[in-house]
C-alpha cells in the first residue's frame, strides 16, 4: 500500500476566471473555494464466517475524498484518481461519480 494521510482536511482553489457572469454562467476572476476531506479507514478483519483474515488479507480498508459533512461534490470536482501499490489489480483507480472512496482488502493499514 501507498502512504495517505488519515482524515486531513485541504482547501481547494479554483480561478473561474472579471467578477461578471460569462455566458456559461461563471464567474470571470471570482476564487471560489471548497472545503474538502480526504483520508483513510480501516477494520482488522477476524477469523469469522462473514469475514475471513488471510495472510495478505488482514484488513478491510477505505480511501476517500468527501465534503466535510458529506456535501455532493460532484457539481465541483470531475474525477477522483487513487494510486494504489502496484500489487492490486487495477492499482490506479479513477472515479467519475460520487462516493469517491476506494474500498479493499489487503494486509496492513494506513498511517
Amino acid at each position: 500500500m501507498t502512504g495517505f494521510d488519515t482524515l486531513a482536511q485541504q482547501e481547494a482553489n479554483s480561478t473561474l476566471g472579471s467578477g461578471r457572469s460569462s455566458s456559461s454562467g461563471r464567474m470571470e476572476n471570482t476564487v471560489a473555494t471548497l472545503p474538502i476531506v480526504y483520508g483513510s479507514i480501516a477494520f482488522p478483519l477476524h477469523n469469522t464466517k462473514k469475514q475471513q483474515a488471510t495472510v495478505d488479507s488482514t484488513h478491510e480498508w477505505t480511501l476517500y475524498l468527501r465534503g466535510p459533512n458529506n456535501e455532493d461534490l460532484s457539481q465541483c470536482i470531475d474525477k477522483a484518481v487513487f494510486h494504489l501499490h502496484p500489487s492490486f489489480a487495477k492499482p490506479v483507480r479513477e472515479l467519475t461519480a460520487p462516493p469517491y472512496q476506494v474500498t479493499e482488502r489487503g494486509w496492513g493499514e494506513f498511517e
